[in-house]
């Protein structure tokens, strides 16, 4: 009768340890698989962000040029249209680094000016 009191308590003992043991190496590779998931959804999403933020650049970096360019011909003073596609490139430099850092995007104001 003793050895089945000691018995009782030991087969529960090692059931409470195998389940333990079990849900561990089950949620450490259910872990695993969300982490390599989150990663790849993480890539996945900011080589998209870099793709949009590209093209936004590219159409403002444009837009910005030819600007620049029509001022330059408009009028014989190119120190003005230099300093003001210098500073709208900066601007755009300014805005995508930020995007880039996870900052708020800058509201478009209706002018089409920066």
């Amino acid at each position: 009768m003793d050895a089945l009191w000691i018995a009782i308590p030991a087969t529960a003992a090692l059931a409470a340890l195998l389940t333990v043991g079990l849900a561990h190496l089950v949620f450490r590779g259910a872990l695993a698989r969300a982490e390599a998931d989150l990663e790849r959804r993480l890539e996945e999403a900011l080589a998209r962000a870099a793709r949009e933020i590209g093209d936004a650049m590219e159409v403002r970096l444009r837009k910005v040029i030819a600007d620049a360019l029509a001022e330059l011909r408009a009028s014989s003073f190119a120190g003005g249209a230099t300093r003001s596609a210098a500073a709208t490139g900066a601007e755009l430099l300014q805005e995508g680094l930020r995007l880039l850092m996870g900052g708020p995007p800058r509201p478009s104001s209706g002018s089409g000016a920066p």
